[in-house]
């Protein structure tokens, strides 16, 4: 039990840490996979606005 972060998956040919937006959050990236066909991940570390009471950060 416990928080893992967050993953955003896409498709692109380019590197989902350089897409607009996304680079916003590259302090909060742990991790970065590609798999086949240009499908990648990133793993956010960030707590669920739920659990600060201050909002997503």
């Amino acid at each position: 039990m416990g928080f893992w972060g967050t993953f955003l998956v896409a498709g692109s040919d380019r590197s989902l840490p350089d897409l607009d937006g996304v680079r916003d959050l590259a302090d909060h990236i742990i991790w970065h996979g590609k798999g086949q066909d240009g499908w990648q991940a990133v793993q956010l570390h960030r707590t669920p606005a739920r659990l600060t009471g201050r909002g997503v950060r």
